[in-house]
């Protein structure tokens, strides 16, 4: 339609023909027979008494309103038969996301950001996490058909129309249960139709700001309203108009005139769709209405064009029509951020429901603190033309609306609601009140004023947090859990194609999530969010997903309580940290005991005063998820302190006991039966604390138990769901270099996930709370080899341009992307960064590494672990290979070695057979280097990133040696496990968990001869050795014993 500076209006006067008049009878007695069927519909569902949310509407109600709405369809199409309209919405419109100025962007994995953002306070002291980005919940674009817009043939081809910005989105499914009759005539013409969406297109000057000279010079500034198909794809879209049958915005008519029944395109920002009183409402501020307060009218669809606002000429015009009534616009109330929720439930007692009708429908006006208004009752249309009429007499008179949240005394943060829908979360408990979830934001600076980077306020973080009423006939509303701050991933950040190696994600600086939805068959919540001001997409998450990042609070607790300086920077130095902390002043008796319930609120210092000091000197932080759990819930926090709990634990795990030790008999034997755990008391809090030198020396397990049990604990944890894990080395920086076990320390809360969603498969419980030998930690491979990639790289850096480990860095260690690694956990040895230099320098490596286990493998009865014969390294190896260095325990008591490993039978008969091994591999390849990799120098650390680095690695029958196999940047060739005390049977998978060979292609399971140490022993005692070395040497010998251990 045609405009004149962006408003031109149609109008009804003039001298009207007979077929016009003919033409609106039928139109009035059409009306008539919608008005009949509306109630018609209204009775036979009894009213008003089941709201939207209410799940009251059957299968039969909307089947009755779709055949009557397909009936009158008809009779419309052939009024309209010869209007000659066309259907613009055959083809799905696509196009591509912008790409920015780098300056749009956060530069998440920045080590040096501006003042701004490093030099403030954050929710729990933590850097912004980034939602994981994955094929199945890809970003979409909303596009917009311009194909009737004036063309830019004198534009540059850079300035293109604004794309609109700041969507919100309904969907189809909220419709058929909420307002049924819209749902059907929306589906009756537009079957593929999955969503219902609004977009404001305007010449938003922080789109331009600082960059484009300006964009198209088509100035006709719109609302529009588009139905997306399943993939967000657009199928039709219309123009919001409004119907002026009253004064529209604040200003006055004459005295004693009336407005002329007009119709106008005028320009809503910020619309927010939600389904109210059976019909589509739509939310909004407007400069005609001063842009102060906040908004709400009914948005009235229909697919057939009003011809009585026909103009000629107007050759191209959609059937998808919708349009406002200036009459019918409600007052929301003061601000412009305000969130709806819809609450059925309320139930007022009897003299409460004297006084005044339970509200259903309420606003968020304020997030902190939590500030709830109620909007409108539960009584029908008409009855509220009073009110309607009133806007204009309730600002004169300052009748505002009530407010029910208490007025907090202590500093509140600078938190912005978002003016989206909130999402009802049905109550687990009978009789409680059920939770709503909303988003909101930050910005910094807190400034809004033009700046280096924006127009306005830039630099923008979200954060999910739930409210719920305080009892069923209260209206007054708590605040009850929040996730830290979050960005979404920009993924067109570096203009590279993602599949491309040094891609990265980044976030842009500007995003506001300005709707969101729930899909209750998928269980997925639709993410709307602007970019930039220029351009409106839709995303998607496993709701899960957001559960799993909720952290609860305790009544009375507001955001502000949670605002701390930065603690944790995931790619720079741990700053700013403070104990100081101490919320709502909990008594001193309640910091004492151990090993125990906790059924109050220690404080900070009660969890962290273990490693204070090590905070101090840059080792882990940030465990802040952990510490608001036990500010505010029951928590049992249980302990493994130094060397003798830790191998205690290990213990434990290995006899299937530790989650009996940790929750009770009781609890575990019925969650297996329910294949899922609920302590119905408290959380759980495992915080294991030792020296890692220590333990390395004197526990009688080994480095491969240790980091195998500490997983195997992690998925436990996760398993059971309401546990978080924290293991610390107090000298993890002091012996990094030289041992493994704290690259695997860290804080690990609850329910992450180290498989990417494609390979996902739940563990059960039976399993990961059993035996050793079912524990099922191939569901962790994929951190595994995070974790052990990240540690070689730290320790010998990237041996040589070009080789794997360099582009593998620059995607998951410089770029911040964390595909494997669940976005909570934080690792006590930070990520090396590309400026930094090895721990260790000038590192030889070797093409290939053997992996030849021995020390007291020579001496034990073991018939779980044992070796291979010297052929089964040899023959996987490249004929051309020029360095081989074989890994094995040290020789020399001044080489780093366990207190078990210096028994001197066992390095005697190791370096007979090692030397054995040298002589079989110079026959076999004449031309390379071969090294015994076991000096002074070369500790367990660096024997393990020599492994990761390697282009080829075979290893054996060793709890250790699997993990650096599943880490190789080149390939790797792992024993089978094929007798039945086996370790590292987890590598084959079960049917929960793939085969490590599935999940990583790199890496071979290959099947070769084996003899286990027991069978050594014994063989050795009878010749001094030789039958042992020849059974190495011969590649088809058999074990010379009756029985074959």
């Amino acid at each position: 339609m045609p405009v004149d500076q962006g408003r031109r209006m149609n109008t009804l006067r003039g001298k009207m023909s007979k077929w016009t008049l003919l033409m609106l009878l039928g139109l009035t007695l059409t009306c008539f027979s919608i008005l009949l069927l509306n109630v018609l519909v209204f009775l036979r569902q009894g009213g008003y008494a089941n709201e939207e949310y209410s799940s009251s509407h059957t299968n039969e109600d909307f089947s009755e309103a779709a055949t009557s709405l397909s009936a009158f369809g008809v009779i419309m199409e052939k009024m309209d038969k010869n209007a000659a309209l066309q259907q613009y919405d055959q083809k799905s419109l696509t196009c591509e996301l912008r790409a920015y100025d780098p300056t749009w962007y956060y530069n998440m994995n920045t080590t040096n950001p501006p003042s701004f953002l490093r030099d403030t306070k954050y929710l729990f002291g933590k850097w912004p996490i980034m939602l994981s980005h994955s094929a199945e919940y890809e970003h979409a674009k909303i596009c917009i058909d311009r194909i009737d817009w004036p063309p830019e043939a004198d534009q540059p081809k850079d300035n293109q129309h604004s794309d609109g910005t700041n969507p919100s989105v309904l969907s189809i499914a909220r419709l058929k249960e909420g307002a049924p009759l819209v749902a059907a005539n929306i589906l009756h013409h537009h079957p593929n139709t999955t969503f219902l969406a609004a977009v404001t297109n305007k010449m938003f000057p922080q789109c331009v700001y600082n960059r484009t000279p300006r964009l198209s010079g088509y100035d006709n500034q719109h609302t529009l309203l588009l139905l997306l198909d399943e993939q967000m794809k657009t199928v039709a879209q219309t123009t919001l108009h409004v119907l002026v049958d009253r004064a529209w915005g604040l200003n006055e008519p004459s005295t004693g005139s009336n407005p002329p029944l007009e119709q106008i395109i005028t320009i809503l920002d910020a619309p927010r769709l939600f389904v109210y009183q059976r019909q589509v409402q739509v939310s909004f501020i407007s400069r005609d209405w001063g842009w102060t307060d906040q908004y709400y009218t009914s948005v009235h669809i229909d697919f057939v064009h009003p011809h009585h606002f026909h103009q000629n000429g107007d050759s191209r015009q959609s059937k998808f029509w919708a349009t406002l009534w200036a009459s019918e616009v409600v007052t929301l109330g003061k601000g412009q951020n305000q969130a709806i929720l819809y609450d059925p439930d309320v139930s007022y007692s009897s003299e409460q429901a004297k006084r005044e009708p339970s509200p259903s429908m309420f606003s968020v006006s304020q997030v902190d603190p939590v500030t709830v208004s109620s909007i409108g009752d539960t009584r029908p249309l008409e009855h509220k033309k009073q009110r309607r009429r009133g806007l204009r007499e309730n600002n004169k008179e300052g009748k505002g609306l009530t407010a029910f949240s208490t007025v907090h005394t202590w500093e509140t943060t600078k938190a912005h609601g978002t003016n989206g829908m909130m999402i009802r979360l049905p109550s687990t408990q009978k009789g409680q009140p059920a939770d709503y979830l909303g988003v909101a934001h930050f910005h910094r600076p807190e400034n809004t004023g033009a700046n280096t980077y924006a127009q306005f306020g830039h630099h923008y973080t979200h954060f999910f947090y739930t409210i719920r009423r305080k009892s069923m006939s209260s209206t007054d509303f708590q605040l009850t859990a929040m996730s830290a701050e979050f960005v979404l991933p920009s993924i067109d950040s570096s203009g590279k194609d993602p599949k491309e190696e040094g891609w990265a994600m980044d976030a842009h600086i500007i995003q506001f999530i300005s709707g969101i939805e729930f899909l209750a068959d998928t269980n997925e919540l639709v993410i709307a969010y602007g970019i930039n001001n220029c351009e409106a997409a839709v995303t998607a998450m496993p709701l899960q997903h957001v559960r799993d990042m909720l952290v609860p609070v305790a009544t009375g607790q507001e955001i502000g309580d949670f605002m701390q300086p930065l603690l944790y920077f995931p790619n720079g130095p741990n700053i700013n940290y403070s104990v100081n902390h101490n919320p709502k002043g909990v008594p001193q008796d309640h910091l004492e005991g151990d090993n125990a319930i906790l059924p109050s609120e220690p404080t900070e210092e009660r969890i962290m005063g273990d490693f204070t000091e090590h905070l101090r000197r840059g080792g882990l932080v940030a465990s802040n998820h952990v510490w608001n759990d036990i500010l505010t819930n029951c928590t049992k926090v249980v302990r493994y302190e130094g060397t003798n709990g830790t191998t205690q634990l290990a213990q434990q795990i290995f006899d299937g006991e530790v989650c009996q030790k940790m929750v009770g008999s009781t609890h575990v034997e019925q969650a297996v039966q329910e294949t899922t755990f609920s302590d119905p008391s408290c959380n759980i809090f495992v915080n294991i604390t030792f020296d890692c030198m220590d333990l390395f020396e004197n526990s009688e397990f080994g480095t491969g138990n240790f980091v195998f049990l500490f997983y195997a604990l992690r998925l436990a944890a996760r398993t059971m769901g309401n546990a978080d894990v924290l293991i610390q080395c107090n000298d993890a920086l002091d012996v990094a270099k030289d041992l493994i076990l704290p690259w695997v320390m860290g804080f690990f809360p609850r329910t992450l996930h180290a498989l990417p969603l494609s390979l996902r498969r739940p563990p059960r419980l039976e399993k990961t709370c059993g035996h050793y030998t079912k524990l099922p930690v191939g569901h962790m491979a994929a951190e595994m080899r995070y974790h052990f990639r990240k540690m070689a790289i730290a320790l010998v850096g990237i041996p040589y341009p070009g080789h794997p480990a360099e582009a593998w860095a620059k995607k998951y260690l410089w770029g911040n992307n964390h595909i494997y690694m669940g976005q909570n956990s934080v690792m006590q040895m930070a990520n090396p960064q590309q400026e930094d230099n090895p721990l260790h320098s000038n590192v030889e490596l070797d093409d290939a590494v053997l992996h030849f286990r021995c020390g007291d493998y020579m001496t034990t009865d073991s018939q779980s672990v044992g070796f291979m014969k010297f052929e089964s390294f040899s023959r996987h190896l490249d004929a051309n290979v020029k360095s081989i260095g074989i890994a094995t325990n040290p020789f020399g008591s001044t080489s780093q070695s366990r207190n078990l490993d210096n028994d001197s039978v066992a390095v005697t008969r190791c370096k007979k057979v090692v030397f054995g091994f040298v002589d079989h591999l110079k026959s076999k390849f004449p031309n390379a280097q071969i090294t015994i990799r076991n000096g002074a120098n070369d500790s367990m650390a660096l024997t393990l990133a020599r492994m990761v680095m390697a282009k080829q690695l075979v290893v054996g029958i060793t709890t250790f040696s699997l993990f650096p196999a599943v880490a190789s940047f080149g390939h790797s060739y792992i024993k089978k496990p094929d007798h039945e005390f086996a370790a590292n049977t987890w590598m084959m998978g079960d049917e929960e968990t793939p085969p490590v060979e599935e999940i990583f292609p790199n890496v071979h399971i290959v099947e070769e001869p084996n003899i286990l140490t027991s069978a050594v022993k014994t063989l050795w005692g009878q010749d001094d050795g030789d039958t042992v070395l020849k059974w190495f040497q011969q590649y088809n010998m058999d074990v010379p014993l009756a029985e074959k251990y």
